[in-house]
């Protein structure tokens, strides 16, 4: 079988982003669901790995630990040995025993207590990521975070989610403000090379504009005559319309 060739946009997204999560965790049940559930909400150019060892734990940008599967005195070795090792580590730890995050309070971590949901785990990393990488402007109201496939208001705390290749295709376009052809955005989000005749494209346009045109002002027009698309604002898109 062929390997798919990489895209444009995968090879732009995992150069902007280039981090990757482990949670670590004894209890392997426990930490394959929540694998699964976070492969399910972040972006697939970001790596998700599991480990149930503490003690040489893969090298990662932000380690998710669920302290309450080791020892005491194995979590605080583990913490003071990432902080000789790196000022910027990016410790997230999850216990539901709210005495422990006061004995760590010393380390540069942040905490979570259980149970707690996914959005609170969404929400820890959203801090932890420098916003460029998490967030692009669209308008004045609204951000595309395309690591989380989402396009939120945080001033309404209004959001809503994209597919995978819907965030793709907009963050294509918003790259390129002189628009993109059909061939150009088949080949940057699908790996499609050209001369390929498929609906695919027009299918997915199709979704996100109805998704664009209820929460923010900017619109994907298309070009007959050139046959790019390119985003606009509303007001403009009617204009050259």
């Amino acid at each position: 079988m062929m390997k798919k060739k990489l895209s444009k946009v995968d090879k732009a997204v995992s150069d902007t982003i280039s981090w990757n999560i482990l949670l670590v965790g004894a209890d392997p049940a426990v930490i394959s669901l929540l694998q699964n559930q976070l492969e399910d909400t972040i972006d697939s150019s970001v790596s998700i790995n599991c480990s149930s060892n503490l003690i040489k734990p893969r090298t990662a940008t932000i380690i998710i630990i669920d302290i309450d599967s080791f020892a005491a005195n194995e979590v605080e070795s583990f913490f003071q040995q990432r902080t000789v090792q790196s000022k910027d580590a990016k410790i997230i730890a999850i216990s539901g025993n709210k005495k422990l995050f006061d004995s760590f309070q010393q380390y540069r971590i942040w905490f979570l207590s259980k149970p707690f949901r996914l959005h609170d785990l969404l929400a820890q990393i959203k801090t932890l990521l420098p916003r460029q990488q998490s967030a692009i402007t669209l308008d004045d109201d609204w951000d595309f975070q395309p690591i989380f496939r989402i396009i939120k208001n945080p001033r309404l705390q209004k959001s809503i989610t994209l597919t995978e290749k819907e965030a793709a295709i907009l963050q294509a376009l918003k790259q390129t403000p002189a628009g993109l052809t059909q061939e150009q955005l088949l080949y940057d989000v699908w790996g499609y090379q050209p001369g390929i005749k498929t609906q695919t494209l027009a299918a997915h346009i199709y979704r996100l504009r109805r998704k664009l045109s209820v929460i923010t002002s900017i619109f994907i027009k298309h070009d007959p005559d050139t046959g790019t698309y390119c985003l606009l604002p509303v007001m403009v898109a009617e204009v050259r319309g």
